[in-house]
């Protein structure tokens, strides 16, 4: 008798008081599942009478009495009852697949689940004639195919794991024989320290079970191509002093466990375009289960061991496909941990955990007391010297690395009024510590408050600024960059400053100087102007 008929007689009389759960489930082994409230539902027992009212000896018939009436179902149609739904859960154990977390006809890792003969979609066969799995030239790979129990049971994308998925589940992982709640099995921890519980169930010859206790065997998809009638099945257990799992063949008639995979992946890619305080970051999700939401994105962290706890970024990816996200407002010199993240509905998957270093700060200039109300730099940001040009640099990009003309780049349609010490201060990525940007008032004083003048220093044009204390810097006439063309070198001069110009904001305020004037000017936020920071 198959092995639901023992739950079935317990439940002979039940009364209405004990069904605790909102609806039973009797799941048929047509792939169909009957779904009952329990608020409808006065009893249940098993007959020995079947549909046509032919007596047997022994029970044939599940009968669940409702208010409506009675619902019978055959025993020999039903796979398994629960009153609960169980929720069809993969783990990722950081392999190529992610394994269920229980066997087909089970409701949770502990439960044997049914025993199936390979290629035997219904599930009801008992036969030890192996024509009848699936026939006397079976496929010699059944996963996802209409032979697959897996998929046939539990639908969406499930299916039996491969022979190479097997394999990588045997030695790819750490196999610990242990008890759970009071069943013996293994907890199969994979690399990325998440676990499974494979039960030992044993197997079923005909009618007749075996090994139950002892071994476990869950089948793959794979035929023994130099065999007949055999297939291959992922077999654990202790067998004299050797403790076993691995992959071996066994006869395509003998009924046993089956345990689901599906493909959700979560890679973790290299990081790139990696500066001071910005990174960009890749991955790629794919999700083959049926799911009501789905995102995906990035973790990341400073601490190796809190990525999965730390600062979450969201991508604007459907979940299937490559994604990437860019880190800003990052501490230059450090080292950052970081992992893809897949959330099917409520739960969570991960990717390999990596990490990048952030670009050490630039040299910083000098910082020159001219009697004003900061100090400013001795030379530009990407310089070394007074005289050097140094960097072409956008308006808000604080990686340095933008030659865009769309606006929206610098940093957006709706850029913020003032940037400096912000994370999009191009001069605080680069130098750290107090540098930013000038503000508009400090570039204003700056012109108001100094004597400028029109000179060349180490045969580079430019401005001499000197302070009301008699200190000065030199302002080289650097030109600008246009897209990825740089022009006017020598004869013209900008400065930018952290504020974007009031009266059209595609424009940001910038110092600008030639030979004969010097004063505050307005341009594009995407043209590529030098930055001369600041520092109280």
């Amino acid at each position: 008798m198959k092995r639901f008929t023992m739950i079935m007689m317990a439940m002979v009389a039940i009364a209405t008081a004990a069904f605790a759960q909102s609806k039973i489930y009797v799941y048929r082994n047509a792939g169909n599942t009957v779904i009952i409230p329990d608020s409808t539902i006065q009893g249940m027992e098993c007959s020995k009478v079947d549909s046509q009212m032919v007596t047997h000896t022994n029970y044939v018939m599940q009968i669940i009495k409702t208010a409506s009436g009675d619902v019978k179902i055959p025993l020999s149609e039903i796979d398994s009852i629960s009153f609960v739904n169980p929720i069809k859960q993969a783990v990722n154990l950081g392999l190529s697949v992610c394994w269920a977390s229980y066997n087909v006809g089970a409701t949770k890792p502990e439960e044997f689940g049914g025993y199936y003969g390979w290629a035997d979609p219904t599930g009801t066969k008992t036969s030890t004639n192996p024509s009848d799995y699936p026939s006397a030239n079976p496929p010699s790979n059944i996963s996802g195919t209409e032979y697959d129990i897996a998929r046939a049971k539990w639908g969406d994308t499930w299916r039996l794991p491969t022979y190479k998925e097997c394999k990588e589940l045997a030695d790819s992982c750490t196999w610990t024989l242990t008890t759970q709640n009071g069943v013996s099995g293994y907890k199969v921890v994979g690399p990325n320290g998440n676990s499974i519980f494979l039960p030992k169930a044993g197997q079923r010859y005909g009618t007749d079970f075996k090994y139950v206790g002892e071994f476990g065997y869950i089948w793959s998809d794979t035929i023994d191509t130099g065999m007949d009638n055999f297939a291959f099945s992922l077999s654990f257990g202790i067998l004299g002093s050797f403790d076993i799992h691995n992959v071996f063949d066994n006869n395509t008639y003998l009924g046993m466990s089956v345990r689901p995979v599906i493909l959700i992946s979560a890679v973790t890619d290299s990081a790139s375009n990696i500066a001071q305080t910005s990174v960009k970051l890749t991955g790629t999700v794919k999700c083959t289960m049926a799911h009501s939401t789905i995102s995906c994105g990035m973790f990341y962290s400073t601490q190796s061991a809190g990525v999965k706890s730390g600062t979450k970024i969201a991508s604007n990816s459907s979940g299937d496909g490559t994604f990437s996200v860019s880190l800003i407002g990052l501490i230059g010199n450090t080292t950052y941990y970081y992992c893809t993240y897949l959330m099917i509905d409520s739960t969570y998957y991960y990717g390999e955990v990596k990490s990048f270093t952030t670009k050490d700060y630039e040299k910083a200039g000098d910082a020159v007391d001219l009697g004003l109300s900061v100090k400013w730099a001795s030379c530009n940001v990407g310089a070394t010297t007074p005289e050097e040009y140094g960097g072409y640099y956008g308006w808000a990009d604080p990686t340095g690395t933008k030659t865009s003309k769309n606006l929206d780049d610098y940093p957006s349609a709706n850029p913020p009024s003032e940037i400096s010490g912000t994370e999009y201060d191009i001069a605080r990525a680069k130098w750290g510590g107090d540098w930013r940007l000038p503000t508009k008032v400090e570039q204003r004083e700056l012109i108001d408050k100094c004597t400028w003048t029109w000179t060349t220093q180490n045969g580079v044009n430019g401005m001499k600024v000197t302070g009301t204390n008699g200190n000065s810097i030199f302002l080289p006439a650097a030109g600008e960059r246009i897209g990825t063309v740089i022009d006017q070198v020598g004869t013209v001069g900008d400065y930018w400053g952290g504020d974007y110009y009031e009266a059209a904001t595609i424009y940001a305020t910038d110092l600008n100087l030639i030979s004969s004037w010097h004063g505050l000017y307005a341009h594009p936020r995407c043209n590529g102007y030098s930055v001369r920071p600041v520092e109280k």
